[in-house]
């Protein structure tokens, strides 16, 4: 259910993207790195770890940190973090649409590999040829508005 509310920061980003654009594109990668690093290691670590909440959520908040400022600093490690986080948003938003568990294995392997191809593709920021980037994050905004709408 976590996945909700990531699906909902990651749009704000992207909206905020949409309008500021390359002026405060570096602090939109630190903030997307952040929110990648944090929101995955906490999941991961309450699913897999033994460890306390407390604890999960410090190593959460300090590999959540180290991204955003490795984002920060590395320009093309930055866009393929807003990519992975591109294509997973796209992912979930499919998953949800057709009916299937995000929580079970072959929608985690769907979503590690969506990430991924996004992420290397560098799509989401450099446009395609139907889109302008700056279209871009305002239209995967409204695709996750209705991909909500449909499933309440």
């Amino acid at each position: 259910m976590f996945y909700f509310l990531f699906l909902i920061l990651v749009s704000l980003l992207c909206v905020t993207l949409c309008f500021f654009g390359y002026r405060h594109i570096r602090l939109l990668f630190t903030g997307i790195g952040l929110l990648f690093g944090g929101y995955y290691t906490y999941t991961l670590l309450l699913k897999y770890a033994t460890l306390s909440q407390t604890t999960s959520i410090i190593i959460a908040v300090l590999v959540g940190l180290l991204l955003g400022g490795l984002a920060y600093f590395i320009y093309n490690f930055g866009i393929f973090l807003t990519g992975a986080a591109f294509g997973i948003c796209v992912a979930i938003m499919i998953m949800n649409l057709v009916g299937v568990p995000v929580d079970s294995t072959l929608p985690t392997v769907i979503i590690v590999v969506l990430a991924v191809c996004a992420g290397f593709s560098r799509w989401p920021i450099a446009g395609c040829s139907s889109c302008s980037p700056q279209r871009l994050p305002a239209r995967l905004a409204y695709l996750y508005m209705a991909a909500l709408r449909r499933s309440a």
